[in-house]
């Protein structure tokens, strides 16, 4: 339970690192869009498709669920799907933000997801 967690933290940490230094790139020199929704835009098909890959991966049991990688790929989706939400409700972007979100959020919560359902299972399977 403590190591399941520790992921998470770690995973979450990097993503505030990662969206804490894409604010201190340059924005684009039009201005119409926001620094870090500029790199939370290019990073979305990145992380979308290793999202799916670790998917993929885990139903072909090359991967644990448990597995840094794994875990870091959903909290990672989340949060770029979350950040994508918040920037677009705080005026940082266009209405096309939203259509951009929704994929890496839902791959971020099936991710999260699944792996917390198979905890549940290991932690019954104990008592």
């Amino acid at each position: 339970m403590i190591t399941r967690m520790q992921k998470v933290i770690e995973s979450i940490v990097i993503c505030g690192i990662f969206t804490f230094l894409s604010s201190k790139i340059p924005a684009p020199s039009d201005g119409i869009i926001s620094n870090v929704f500029f790199v939370a835009i290019i990073s979305h098909f990145g992380f979308l498709l290793l999202g799916v890959l670790s998917f993929i991966l885990r139903f072909s049991h090359f991967i644990s669920r448990h597995t840094f990688f794994y875990v870091f790929m959903g909290v990672s989706n989340t949060w770029l799907g979350l950040l994508e939400i918040t920037l677009y409700f705080i005026g940082k972007v266009n209405s096309g933000a939203l259509e951009v979100a929704f994929p890496n959020l839902l791959i971020g919560l099936i991710l999260i997801g699944d792996e917390l359902r198979s905890s549940q299972k290991t932690e019954a399977n104990r008592d």
